[in-house]
C-alpha cells in the first residue's frame, strides 16, 4: 500500500473522464489495549459521481467477515495486485479478465468505467449489477465531439 497513489493514478489513465470514477483507500488502526496488535484495518472503496459503488470490506461474503476473515485477511494487497494485472492486462484480454475476483465484484465495475473498451464491446457486458448496468448505460448515452 505505500505506493497507492502510483496505482490509483494509474488506474485513473484508463478510467473513461466522463464517468466521474474516484477510487480510495484507507487504512484505519486497530490497536489493541493489551498491546498485542498493531494491525491496520483496511477499506477501499469507488464512487461515481458522489455515490459509492464498491466498498471493501462491505462487498465479502458475510461467512469471510464472520470466520475472522476480516481484517487479518492479505485482501488489501490482493485487491492492490487485482488493480495493477487489470491495468496491464492488454486490450484484447479486458473482457475476459477476473482475476478470481468472483466475490468483490470489483472487475466488472472498472470495466464498465475503462475507456479501452468502447461502445461496441461495452454492449456485450453481461452483468446482473444494476450499478454496472447504470454505468454502461451512462456511457452509451454520452455524445463524443471531435
Amino acid at each position: 500500500m505505500k505506493h497507492w497513489s502510483k496505482l490509483q493514478k494509474a488506474l485513473y489513465d484508463i478510467i473513461a473522464p466522463e464517468v466521474e470514477f474516484q477510487i480510495h483507500c484507507v487504512a484505519y488502526p486497530m490497536r489493541s489495549k493489551i498491546g498485542w496488535g498493531h494491525e491496520s484495518v483496511p477499506r477501499v472503496w469507488i464512487t461515481i459521481g458522489k455515490e459509492i459503488v464498491w466498498d471493501f470490506p462491505k462487498c465479502c461474503p458475510k461467512e469471510q467477515l464472520d470466520a475472522m476473515y476480516y481484517p487479518y485477511c492479505g485482501d488489501l494487497s490482493f485487491i492492490s495486485q487485482t488493480l495493477r494485472d487489470y491495468i496491464d492486462c492488454p486490450q484484447s484480454g479486458l473482457m475476459a479478465f477476473d482475476n478470481e475476483d468472483k466475490h468483490w465484484g470489483l472487475i466488472p465495475v472498472l470495466r464498465a468505467c475503462d475507456r479501452r473498451i468502447g461502445k461496441r464491446r461495452l454492449q456485450e457486458i453481461q452483468t446482473d449489477s444494476s450499478i454496472v448496468r447504470e454505468i454502461i448505460d451512462s456511457r452509451m448515452c454520452r455524445k463524443t465531439t471531435l
